[in-house]
């Protein structure tokens, strides 16, 4: 048998008042930022340790390497996180 699902009705929770759907994103919302800034709140030293022992393309915070591992460190709390929250 056969069913149409239009977007309307195919919804994941399909009784939840908009309110709820809405309060739910922006927790989430909240939890990932978080995430990011424990992520950066770890980068920071540990930038500032590699700087120290003359890694310098860190200091340039437009150069590749100081983006991609800023970008791994806030990454990385955040895929954490939604594994331990599923």
């Amino acid at each position: 048998m056969a069913t149409s699902c239009r977007q309307s009705t195919c919804r994941q929770h399909t009784n939840d008042r908009p309110t709820a759907r809405t309060t739910r994103i922006a927790f989430h919302f909240a939890e990932m930022v978080a995430a990011m800034m424990l992520g950066m709140m770890v980068f920071v030293p540990t930038r500032l340790s590699l700087t120290g022992q003359g890694y310098t393309a860190l200091l340039d915070g437009s150069s590749i390497e100081f983006q991609a591992w800023m970008a791994a460190f806030m990454v990385a709390p955040m895929v954490v996180w939604m594994r331990v929250r599923g």
